[in-house]
This record gives structure tokens, C-alpha cells and sequence, in this order.
């Protein structure tokens, strides 16, 4: 299911919304299978992986996620008349621009750890 996430975010990206090839596709698989058995030779640890990925993902769930989404709603309910803009919904926003923002910093931070840079 992740592989097959993989290659469609992939060719949204490259393709932009054209018809993929089956050589295209195929050689695809072949790219993104060989990138992954090198990193399964080379990696001698895989809980600095699974670590990594706390870090990071952990804080932008807890953080990020949730303000971004409140700030895309947000901003397409005033765009819609749906809901009235004041200095109070002003306020919340910027507050959750500033949680988007701690989220990264956060991550980086985590990340940073685990690497042993900090």
C-alpha cells in the first residue's frame, strides 16, 4: 500500500496528470525497489530510521497537521461568507501559524538528537 502511494505521488509529481507508460511505470519499480534494497545493504541500524521518523512525524502530527488544517478551513469559510473575519479569529491564526512553525522547530530539533548533532 506504501509502495503504491509512492509511485502515484511520484507520478503526480513528473507526469503532471499525463498518461503513465507501462515501460515508464515498470522501470519505476525497478528505480524505487533498487533505492530501497541498497538502503536495507547499507543501513547497518534501522532504529536510527525508525527514530528518525518519530522525531520528525511525531511533531508535525502533534503540531503542524492540525493548524494547517485549521487554517485551510479557516481561510475557505471567510472566502466562502461562511464564517466572519475578526480580530479574535485573527489572533487564533497567527497562533497556529506560530504552532506550524514550533512543529518544525521542534522536528529539526528531534532530529538533531537522534543524529547526535546536538
Amino acid at each position: 500500500i506504501l509502495f503504491g502511494a509512492m509511485k502515484s505521488a511520484f507520478f503526480e509529481l513528473t507526469q503532471k496528470g499525463k498518461d503513465v507508460s507501462d515501460r515508464f511505470n515498470k522501470l519505476t519499480t525497478q528505480g524505487f525497489v533498487g533505492l530501497l534494497t541498497l538502503g536495507g545493504l547499507l543501513l547497518e541500524d534501522a532504529g536510527l530510521v525508525v527514530s528518525l521518523n518519530g522525531a520528525v512525524m511525531g511533531s508535525f502530527i502533534i503540531y503542524a497537521f492540525p493548524s494547517i488544517i485549521f487554517l485551510k478551513m479557516t481561510s475557505r469559510l471567510v472566502a466562502e461568507g461562511k464564517l466572519e473575519s475578526s480580530k479574535r479569529l485573527l489572533l487564533e491564526r497567527l497562533f497556529n501559524k506560530a504552532l506550524v512553525g514550533i512543529g518544525g522547530l521542534i522536528a529539526v530539533f528531534g532530529a538533531a538528537v537522534i543524529l547526535g548533532l546536538i
